[in-house]
């Protein structure tokens, strides 16, 4: 009797099991068709992560991420995006950062958003850096999204400036600047691509991460004369690594959502999207890659110290 009271209570566990899961099949078959909010994600709130809440004293914090196989950028156009919002007057400091003396980097210095390649040169290394020229969009203490592009293809559409040519807008490749999913600058790579960077630094994971949030101590003279690896004074969300060039119909189109499942220009595609950091976990110092290419990482503030209250909430949009 006992045993088929077991078995009966079982197979109630199971029905009841089996009912919830085939609604939430269906919830997902139903509503995976487009792109969905933080606030509506399944036990995920809606955060960003806040640099300027790192433990005092502290020079700077950042999200190392990374993996032994970090994708490679050599070759390929290029898509850095990001949501950012200053707590400061004066905002510097590195947005997203994979460079030694080669690789991307996206960066804010006084409050002008910046994007650039850097070509590993002897002695030294070239920077060929494309600027925003705005020193007012970062101060008003509101969401604001940048996107650093490095593209083949020529743009005609957009309007000329002594950076962005006509010839360097025809340039094969050149890297091209957009706030708030709006133009604003071109400049040239003198044709040049990007190239991997050997990433020997020692909070490396197996010599295979990126930055978010920092300008690397050992390499931040070579960026913009940014010293002292400041402390980024704000906070940052969705960070999206791409290995195409996004097109600014298509920043236009996905700044104000997430990525979704189900592919399309707002869609998670492993073979174009190489990294992509929602901070929607909210607790904790883990950070998840939601590309698929398993780059997760980890919230740190100087001497190696990971910390956990550094999520904001809110989102950008």
């Amino acid at each position: 009797m006992e045993k088929l009271q077991w078995i009966k209570s079982k197979s109630l566990f199971f029905l009841i099991s089996g009912i919830f899961l085939i609604g939430a099949v269906f919830i997902f078959i139903s509503c995976g068709a487009g792109p969905f909010l933080k606030v509506f994600e399944a036990n995920k709130g809606a955060f960003a992560i806040d640099l300027s809440l790192a433990p005092a004293p502290s020079t700077f914090a950042a999200v190392y991420t990374g993996n032994a196989n970090f994708p490679s950028i050599a070759g390929n156009e290029l898509t850095i995006e990001a949501w950012v919002k200053s707590k400061t007057a004066t905002l510097s400091g590195g947005i997203f950062s994979r460079y030694d003396a080669a690789g991307i980097v996206m960066w804010v210095k006084n409050n002008v958003p910046k994007f650039a390649i850097r070509i590993a040169t002897s002695p030294t290394s070239t920077d060929y850096t494309v600027s925003s020229g705005d020193t007012t969009t970062l101060t008003d203490g509101q969401w604001h999204h940048i996107a650093g592009v490095l593209v083949n293809s020529a743009h005609t559409s957009h309007a000329t400036s002594t950076t962005c040519t006509t010839t360097v807008r025809a340039e094969t490749p050149h890297v091209d600047i957009y706030v708030d999913g709006v133009f604003k600058d071109c400049a040239t790579t003198s044709s040049q691509g990007a190239n991997d960077p050997n990433m020997a630094s020692v909070r490396d994971v197996e010599g295979n991460t990126a930055q978010i949030g920092l300008l690397d101590p050992q390499y931040t003279p070579y960026v913009d004369s940014i010293s002292s690896s400041p402390l980024f004074q704000g906070v940052i969300d969705e960070v999206r690594l791409w290995t195409v060039a996004r097109t600014q119909a298509q920043i236009q189109a996905c700044m104000y959502q997430e990525l979704s499942l189900t592919g399309g220009d707002c869609g998670i595609d492993f073979t174009i999207l190489k990294g992509y950091w929602r901070f929607n976990e909210g607790t904790g110092s883990d950070i998840i890659d939601s590309s698929g290419h398993g780059s997760n990482g980890w919230i740190e503030s100087p001497s190696g110290i990971s910390w956990v209250n550094g999520w904001a909430s809110g989102y950008p949009f």
